[in-house]
């Protein structure tokens, strides 16, 4: 039999995952309280009692949502300040290091399940920002960014902050954010069911060659 800080701690987590849901499909504003609570299997003081209302709510998705990208943005980071010594002005080492961030973002978008629940959210606030967009934007994408940047940079011989590095940043990850975006029109189009690990790596195959170019990198992966 659960314990009660086990129900406490079911609850809060059935909460959390039920707006993750409803936010990203409908909006904060469009989600009613009730709506949430039906969704998590819980009574409406829940949300009350756990969070303190529905912004709170909003605020700890947001949290739940940054505790899962944090790690691989940690990853990515440490991967760039462990090669940034290698990869000054050679272009062969830059190549393999943007094939390997490129290889870990794309089979975080589209391999792993629970981020066909993530992006979803991720995207909604991006395109129709929160009142908690600003500490969003700290945590996730202005980091993704601002990692990018950097390495975009050191390629370009440039600064991070430089708007020419940021565009082009901009551009790279825009490539790689669209097999999400349209997933659909891409399981339309090829015929596919669903994303297979053979299936991204072959998507990976071929854009891996797209971004060195658009950064005048040598391809070290021929396209299939």
């Amino acid at each position: 039999m659960p314990t009660p800080a086990q129900v406490k701690a079911d609850t809060r987590t059935a909460l959390i995952e039920a707006a993750l849901d409803l936010f990203g499909r409908d909006g904060f504003a469009a989600v009613g309280t009730r709506s949430l609570a039906e969704r998590a299997g819980a009574n409406l003081a829940a949300i009350q009692y756990h969070f303190g209302g529905k912004d709170a709510l909003y605020r700890a998705v947001i949290d739940h949502v940054i505790g899962i990208f944090g790690l691989r943005i940690d990853s990515a980071t440490e991967l760039f300040e462990r090669q940034q010594a290698l990869l000054r002005n050679n272009p062969e080492a830059q190549a393999s290091v943007l094939k390997t961030l490129a290889s870990m973002l794309v089979s975080a978008f589209l391999g792993e399940s629970q981020m066909r629940r993530i992006v979803p959210f991720v995207l909604r606030e991006m395109i129709h920002p929160s009142p908690h967009f600003d500490y969003f934007y700290s945590e996730l994408p202005g980091r993704v960014h601002l990692l990018l940047s950097r390495f975009v940079a050191l390629v370009q011989g440039a600064a991070p902050d430089d708007e020419p590095v940021i565009l082009q940043t901009h551009a790279l990850i825009g490539q790689i954010v669209v097999f999400h975006i349209g997933r659909p029109i891409l399981l339309r189009r090829t015929g596919w069911d669903e994303f297979t690990p053979e299936r991204i790596e072959r998507i990976t195959r071929i854009l891996v060659p797209s971004l060195q170019r658009s950064l005048g990198l040598p391809l070290n992966e021929q396209q299939p």
